[in-house]
């Protein structure tokens, strides 16, 4: 009967958190990237080559640069940032598809560090958010019309909480009750 001893056991006991760590990040939705601290890449997920059209073989070892906007500084920020230790959370930005298709992400970046604490490199987690910016957008611009709308109108528009108390009253409360908007919000 073979015995394995303790050192085998936590080498075999890495090499399994390895290749469970490598399945979680590449079968990752989101794109994560690996960098050294010049930006060249040392790891591309697929959730990257979903989001910006490029696959692995095409990308590794370049400069992370070419899905950034051209004549932007946000490469040498984020490395200036991150070569303090510090970490980036949820920072929306603009990025560039394969196709030339600009597109809004959020991206977290984190150092990565060495055994003795030095930082070697960083990664970034960047989620498309496209889409939401463009509801957002859209709910603004509606929001806009439907103020504008309200504003001109000869008719009092009054919205109401659930405790019956005024949460918008529209301006023609002036010309109508002789009051001002601002006058009636927060009572019942």
């Amino acid at each position: 009967r073979l015995r394995m001893g303790r050192s085998g056991w936590e080498i075999k006991n890495a090499e399994k958190t390895r290749a469970i760590l490598s399945a979680i990040v590449e079968s990752s939705a989101e794109s994560i990237i690996g960098m050294d601290l010049e930006g060249k890449i040392l790891s591309w997920n697929k959730g990257a080559e979903r989001i910006y059209g490029y696959n692995s073989k095409e990308v590794l070892g370049k400069s992370v640069s070419f899905i950034f906007l051209p004549d932007s500084d946000e490469l040498n920020n984020i490395m200036e940032i991150i070569g303090r230790g510090e970490k980036i959370d949820h920072y929306e930005t603009k990025r560039i598809t394969k196709s030339g298709q600009i597109i809004d992400v959020s991206l977290t970046v984190s150092p990565i560090k060495n055994k003795t604490d030095d930082i070697i490199g960083l990664s970034a987690i960047a989620r498309n958010i496209t889409k939401e910016k463009a509801a957002e957008v859209a709910l603004a611009r509606s929001e806009a019309q439907l103020s504008m709308i309200t504003s001109n109108m000869a008719d009092v528009i009054c919205q109401a909480s659930k405790d019956g108390k005024y949460v918008y009253v529209s301006p023609s409360v002036k010309f109508v009750y002789g009051l001002q908007p601002h006058e009636l919000i927060g009572k019942s």
